[in-house]
């Protein structure tokens, strides 16, 4: 009993995003930058024609700015009229099945 979570690494620590939002995960694209955006924006990348806006996690959520040569994209499913966005992530662990009780959440990760 239980739903799937993505498990991923950010700064060797371990975090899931429940896998009925992603739409797939994929290999790091080449990101356009944009001016005038908050720096946790990243910027844009063409993913197969379609341009979808990439959250640098690192720095929406103040971690070290480093990022490592193999990161990930996590490809979330747009809404009906909106545009796909993908986290970018240090690395991918697993897929898990946890229930609420199995889940820990601490403001201070954050």
């Amino acid at each position: 009993v239980g739903e799937k979570y993505i498990v991923f690494h950010l700064d060797e620590k371990l975090y899931g995003i429940n896998s009925k939002r992603v739409a797939e995960v994929t290999a790091s694209l080449p990101i356009t930058a944009l001016p005038g955006v908050p720096e946790w924006i990243a910027g844009i990348a063409n993913l197969r024609g379609d341009l979808i806006s990439v959250i640098d996690l690192r720095k929406l959520w103040h971690k070290n700015t480093v990022t490592p040569s193999k990161s990930r994209f996590i490809v979330f499913s747009a809404a009906k009229n909106d545009s796909p966005i993908a986290f970018l992530v240090d690395k991918l662990n697993e897929i898990v099945t946890l229930s609420d009780k199995e889940i820990n959440f601490s403001a201070e990760d954050f």
